[in-house]
């Protein structure tokens, strides 16, 4: 027969997946960071000075890297064409003006609708037939379709009657 998981076998996984997944502590910590990074540029730049390929640039190959002002850099931008793309400011303004999309619970129809909500009339003809979805398109109402709640062949609790047990759930992860 099935059984269930209940919020103590619930508990138990989570804790296993914890214990499984956990970030080492054996990383470099916070306040080494910095003189890590130099250390692996500086092996980085003195891998590239040694770097015999043709393809790479001379000044990659440098010691000292040139350095940009602001006008040079926008020069760039123009030349690969990214002065055509939005800046994060102007993505989200354009993000927030798109209609909300909405779902309204409804006993019936209003003589006019608003085209980014979803009404939903109660069909009260079936006990599994919950609602009728509407929209309202170029001035009338449109039937998206019906709501069905099906649940053959889902479990009912009379087929479950009965949660795993502890040992039963720690098994799982013995494998």
């Amino acid at each position: 027969m099935a059984k269930y998981l209940d919020a103590d076998g619930a508990k138990i996984i989570a804790d296993e997946v914890k214990k499984r997944y956990q970030k080492s502590s054996t990383g470099i910590p916070k306040t080494d960071l910095a003189s890590a990074v130099q250390t692996s540029l500086a092996k980085a730049d003195s891998a590239v000075q040694s770097e015999s390929d043709p393809t790479v640039p001379a000044w990659a190959k440098a010691a000292s890297k040139p350095s940009y002002t602001a006008d040079e850099i926008q020069n760039l931008l123009k030349i690969t064409g990214l002065e055509n793309y939005y800046d994060k400011s102007t993505v989200d303004n354009k993000l927030s003006s798109i209609p909300k999309f909405t779902i309204s619970v409804v006993t019936s129809l209003p003589s006019t609708g608003n085209a980014a909500t979803v009404y939903l009339v109660s069909s009260g003809s079936e006990s599994q037939n919950l609602y009728t979805e509407y929209i309202y398109v170029n001035g009338k109402w449109e039937i998206l379709g019906r709501q069905r709640m099906d649940l053959t062949g889902y479990a009912k609790t009379t087929d479950l009657p009965t949660a795993m047990t502890a040992t039963e759930v720690t098994a799982l992860f013995s494998s």
